[in-house]
C-alpha cells in the first residue's frame, strides 16, 4: 500500500479528532495498560467514542477487549478489572466473581466501519483477529466453525493484500489449512510466520506436523526440535520429542527414535503414547527386557481397560513385528504383578486367550478363558457383557479348531478409548 493511501486511512479514521488529540488518547491508554488498569482503560476509550464511530478508537477497543478481558460471554459482553498486586488475568479467568460487563459486539462494530471505510485494511485484519479468537475459544458459537474459518481467511487475506499481515496472521492461516489437511498450502504460510516470529513454538510444532505428512523427516527434526526447545509446558515439550520419535521410526532410524521417545518420557513420566511408541522400537531392536518393562508400565496406567491389552496385542503381533513368545512373557509378568486383583487378572487372562488363539494353542486358550471367567465373576456383575463374549468364544473353541477370533475392543466390556491425537494448537 502506498504512503499516500495510509495517510488517507489515518485522516479518515480520526473522524474529527485532531492528530494531537488522538496521540494523547493513545498515550493515556498505554499508561493505563502499563498499570494493568484494564477496566479503567476500557471506560477511558468508551468515554471518548461511545458510539464506536471512530476507526482509531474502535481498533484500540477491539484489541483491548480481546487481550485483556477477565470474563467474556460469547465474545459479545466483555468484563474487565483493574488488577491488584499478585493478580493475573489467567487466574482470574478461571475464578468466579462479580465483574462489570460491557456489551461490545466487535464484529458488528467493525462491519459498520468497513461499510464507511472499505479501503482501510486495518479493519479487515481486526475483524479476522476477532473471528480467529472466537474460533479458538468457543467450540460452539452462533456461527458454525466452517463459516468462522471462511471469514477468518477472507479478512486475513485482505490484510495480506494490503501488506498489513504480521506473523500471527500467517500462522492463523497456516493453522486453518492444517486443520483441513491442506498441507501444501499450510507449509509456506507457516514458514512465513516463522520468518517473522521464529520464537513461536506452536508455529514450529505445526510446521513439523505438516512436514511429517509430506515425509520430510529432516524438516520434522528441525522444527519439532525447535518447538521442544521453546516450549515451557512439559506436556507440549514431550509431545514435540514424541513427534521426532515417530518421524525417525517411520524411516527406520530406530536408535534415534528410541532416544527421542526416551527424552519425551523423561520430560513427562508415564505418558501413554511415549510408552506405546517405545515398545515396538525395542522389539525391533531385539531389546526384549526393555520392551517387557515398558509393557508392564503401559498396562499399569489403566489395568482394567481392555484397550491397553488390545494395544499390546497389536504391538507384539503387528506393529513391532511378530513376537507372540515375548507377549506371553508380558502376560505372565502381569499376572504376577496383579495377582490379588480380580478384574485386572480377568483382563489379562482374557487377552492371553486371544493370543493363544492367534498361535493356534486352542487347549491353553480355553484354560485361559476359564481363568478369565473365574476372576471376572468375582469382580463384575453377573449380567456384564464380557460373560456373553467369553461363552461365545468357548463355544467356538469347542466346535472348531484353528479359528481366529478378532481382537477384543474397548467397547465390548469397558468404556473409554485411547486414540492417538495430533495437536495443531493455537496461536
Amino acid at each position: 500500500m502506498s504512503r499516500k493511501g495510509i495517510l488517507v486511512f489515518l485522516c479518515i479514521g480520526l473522524c474529527g479528532f485532531a492528530a494531537e488529540d488522538f496521540s494523547k488518547i493513545k498515550s493515556g491508554l498505554e499508561a493505563l495498560l502499563k498499570q494493568r488498569k484494564y477496566e479503567t482503560a476500557f471506560q477511558f476509550l468508551e468515554g471518548r467514542d461511545p458510539n464506536n464511530e471512530n476507526v482509531e478508537i474502535a481498533l484500540l477497543k477491539a484489541d483491548l477487549a480481546l487481550k485483556y478481558f477477565v470474563k467474556s460471554i460469547m465474545h459479545r459482553t466483555f468484563c474487565f478489572k483493574d488488577l491488584g498486586p499478585g493478580e493475573t488475568l489467567d487466574v482470574l479467568r478461571e475464578s468466579t466473581g462479580n465483574f462489570n460487563g460491557h456489551l461490545f459486539e466487535i464484529d458488528k462494530v467493525l462491519a459498520r466501519l468497513i461499510e464507511k471505510h472499505p479501503q482501510d485494511g486495518r479493519l479487515y485484519k481486526a475483524l479476522g483477529d476477532f473471528y480467529y479468537d472466537v474460533f479458538l475459544k468457543y467450540p460452539e458459537w452462533e456461527m458454525e466453525k466452517a463459516e468462522l474459518a471462511k471469514r477468518i481467511k477472507e479478512n486475513y487475506r485482505r490484510s495480506l493484500d494490503d501488506r498489513l499481515a504480521d506473523g500471527n496472521v500467517y500462522y492463523a492461516l497456516g493453522y486453518l489449512e492444517l486443520l483441513e489437511n491442506n498441507f501444501d498450502q499450510a507449509i509456506p504460510l507457516l514458514e512465513e510466520s516463522l520468518r517473522q516470529n521464529g520464537q513461536n513454538a506452536e508455529g514450529h510444532y505445526n510446521l513439523a506436523y505438516a512436514l511429517l505428512q509430506k515425509n520430510d523427516v529432516e524438516g520434522v527434526l528441525k522444527h519439532a526440535g525447535r518447538a521442544g526447545a521453546l516450549y515451557q509446558d512439559k506436556s507440549k515439550k514431550a509431545d514435540a520429542f514424541r513427534m521426532i520419535g515417530a518421524a525417525c521410526a517411520e524411516t527406520g532410524r530406530t536408535e534415534e527414535a528410541i532416544k527421542s521417545y526416551e527424552t519425551s518420557l523423561q520430560i513427562e513420566n508415564n505418558n501413554y503414547y511415549s510408552l506405546k511408541g517405545l515398545i515396538p522400537l525395542y522389539l525391533k531392536a531385539e531389546k526384549y527386557s526393555e520392551a517387557l518393562r515398558y509393557s508392564v508400565d503401559l498396562f499399569r496406567l489403566d489395568p482394567k481397560n481392555p484397550t491397553v491389552s488390545q494395544d499390546l496385542l497389536a504391538i507384539y503381533l503387528d506393529v513391532g513385528g511378530n513376537h507372540p513368545d515375548q507377549l506371553a512373557k508380558v502376560f505372565e509378568e502381569l499376572s504376577a504383578v496383579f495377582q490379588n486383583r480380580d478384574e485386572e487378572l480377568g483382563n489379562i487372562y482374557f487377552h492371553k486367550a486371544v493370543l493363544l488363539q492367534e498361535i493356534h494353542d486352542l487347549k491353553e486358550a480355553r484354560k485361559s478363558l476359564e481363568e478369565a471367567k473365574r476372576h471376572f465373576q468375582k469382580a463384575l456383575p453377573k449380567d456384564h457383557a464380557v460373560f456373553k463374549e467369553i461363552e461365545k468364544m468357548l463355544e467356538r473353541l469347542d466346535k472348531e479348531t484353528g479359528i481366529k477370533t478378532a481382537f477384543f475392543t474397548e467397547t465390548d466390556y469397558a468404556g473409554g478409548s485411547r486414540k492417538g491425537v495430533s495437536r495443531a494448537g493455537g496461536r
